[in-house]
């Protein structure tokens, strides 16, 4: 692919390269003959011969550099179409491969796998069928005979000792079969002995060399991205198979090689020791960077990380792709697991309080409280207006619920005992009576002394009872006793005109005036 890459950046600098001398070359021709004319013109009737000997002269040197930019523009022409022909031809076989190598691996236990491959055919067949167009243009050209010239002159081939050991049995693997299954086969050599010659000619066993394919083996699958040692043989196939529409194809044989002599070393004949950075009995498969975790190498002590991990040692997860990159973290791949006050699908919303009820948060671990409800987690609804504060309670916003033995709108008023008739309460299950009623329910009237106004003599005052407590009760003036206010004292005289009372709150003090007058009393 590297080439590719490296074909496309000339043939693109050669494109350029071709448009500009276009213009230039027109612009040229332009103003030679304006200046031809120009100057010709006067000459004919004023010039000198010396003056016309000159300008020919420059005329000359004109036609010469205009005569050579033109042969070096149809070569250019020439060069870019063979750079283009040769890129359209690879990039159709690459297309190729790809689509081939991908559809493959898709039909590895897909129900579909014969349509898959009927498809696959018939665009096998019109991949050959315009390659084969692509090679009858390039014999027109003349392409492949200036390739088969370049091919005999090995003399004039730049080739370092490298370059000539892929030509060569150098500590050699090769595969040499004449179906598709792929054979491996070790030969150790000892180079040792006698030293390596300066110059290593092209040499390859004779009877490999009919359609010889020669690839070092430690870069399959690196360089050569669709061309592995289990896979060549569907290219060997595809390649014979191309073969077949210009000219009859006998035998089918491919030769692979690797010539690198870093991979590998022997101490003895017949074993295979392995240099550092490879292993495998066969030293073909590399060491990755060692604490590599989740990664692989296609060259030794490298870590190339398997899908979902990243970091030098593969070692770090990627997370789901819309993950917040300080919010969230992954233990697997494709997960988004949340730090400590973050929550949601992608981490992006806070976490409240822990045991916050009826609140949100702005920021983490925070609980500010919806409308309705109060209290460190947001747990306490607030009553309606006016309830109680210690006498009602509410569980949802809004309302007030009353404790036992409080009722009312706002919990103000206590319940009386139950069954009290003529009662009231100033604290929950009182029964305290109204005037005139009495008993435990205060539904007895109490009413005797007004049906009995004379119970009381001397004026006792009567207050009505219950009937477990007598019925009724006289208050006595002071001095004065008995049940009814009957018995008076020894002292008391009759006249009740100098008796004169005096009331207080609980008690009559009845005052007692005799016809005695103190010695020093005067008038």
């Amino acid at each position: 692919m590297i080439a590719y890459a490296s074909q496309a950046g000339v043939n693109g600098y050669m494109m350029m390269y071709l448009t500009k001398w276009k213009r230039v070359a027109v612009l040229l021709l332009f103003i030679w003959i304006v200046v031809t004319y120009l100057v010709i013109s006067p000459l004919r009737c004023e010039g000198t011969s010396e003056e016309v000997v000159e300008f020919q002269e420059r005329l000359k040197t004109v036609s010469m550099q205009l005569e050579s930019l033109q042969q070096q523009h149809s070569k250019l022409i020439s060069q870019v179409k063979k750079s283009q022909g040769r890129r359209i031809y690879s990039n159709s076989k690459e297309i190729w491969y790809f689509i081939n190598h991908e559809l493959t691996k898709l039909m590895k236990g897909d129900p579909n796998s014969e349509k898959i491959q009927a498809i696959l055919d018939q665009v096998a067949h019109r991949k050959r069928s315009l390659l084969s167009d692509q090679q009858k243009l390039q014999e027109m050209d003349g392409y492949l005979e200036w390739r088969r010239s370049e091919a005999a002159n090995v003399s004039e081939l730049g080739c370092g000792f490298g370059c000539q050991l892929h030509h060569i049995v150098y500590c050699l693997i090769f595969a040499y079969a004449r179906t598709y299954d792929p054979k491996v086969v070790s030969l150790p050599f000892i180079d040792s002995i006698s030293k390596k010659p300066k110059f290593l000619p092209l040499a390859v066993p004779s009877d490999l060399a009919h359609r010889v394919h020669i690839r070092r083996t430690d870069k399959v699958g690196t360089e050569a991205a669709f061309h592995s040692i289990d896979e060549y043989m569907t290219h060997v196939r595809d390649y014979y198979d191309q073969l077949a529409l210009t000219q009859p194809v006998e035998v089918r044989r491919v030769y692979l090689a690797s010539d690198d002599s870093n991979v590998r070393y022997c101490k003895r004949p017949g074993e295979c020791r392995c240099k550092l950075g490879f292993y495998g009995e066969r030293c073909n498969k590399c060491i990755p960077l060692p604490g590599c975790q989740h990664g692989y190498c296609n060259v030794s002590f490298e870590c190339i990380c398997k899908e979902g991990w990243d970091g030098i040692f593969c070692s770090e997860p990627m997370c789901r792709s819309d993950c917040h990159s300080t919010r969230g973290f992954c233990e697997t791949p494709g997960e988004c697991r949340c730090r400590l006050g973050w929550a949601g699908a992608t981490c992006r919303d806070c976490q409240p309080l822990p045991g916050c009820q009826h609140g949100y948060c702005d920021k983490p671990l925070e609980c500010k409280c919806s409308p309705g409800y109060t209290g460190l987690l947001c747990q306490t609804p607030i009553c309606a207006t006016g309830c109680h504060g210690e006498r009602g309670y509410c569980r949802r916003p809004g309302e007030c619920r009353c404790k036992v033995g409080w009722t009312g709108l706002n919990c103000a008023q206590c319940h009386r005992y139950p069954g009290c008739v003529h009662g009231t309460c100033n604290r929950p299950w009182e029964c305290i009576c109204k005037p005139g009623w009495g008993g435990m329910l205060c539904d007895e009237e109490l009413n005797y002394c007004e049906n009995n106004p004379d119970t009381c003599k001397n004026d006792g005052k009567c207050q009505s009872l219950e009937s477990g407590d007598g019925l009724f009760r006289c208050q006595c003036p002071s001095g004065i006793k008995g049940k009814y206010c009957e018995i008076l004292p020894e002292s008391m005289t009759t006249p009740v005109s100098n008796v004169t009372q005096s009331t207080t709150e609980n008690s009559i003090v009845v005052e007692v005036t005799t016809g005695v007058t103190d010695e020093n009393e005067t008038e």
